[in-house]
């Protein structure tokens, strides 16, 4: 089997995989837990009242 360096200095063998020894074989555990998260106590707000939205004047048309 043949293999050759490309120019990341990695090597790969012939058959186009790269070497299994670069990854751990499983995920590493968390080394601590995770945040809890916590929500606001306060009630959402009152809407904003609506705005007017201003429309063009029918009479300034022809």
């Amino acid at each position: 089997m043949s293999a050759y360096i490309q120019l990341s200095g990695t090597v790969v063998h012939g058959d186009g995989l790269a070497h299994a020894g670069d990854f751990p074989p499983q995920r590493q555990p968390a080394k601590a837990q995770a945040a809890k998260i916590k929500l606001p106590q306060e009630p959402p707000r009152t809407p904003a009242p609506r705005a007017a939205i201003p429309l063009p004047d029918a009479s300034s048309t022809s």
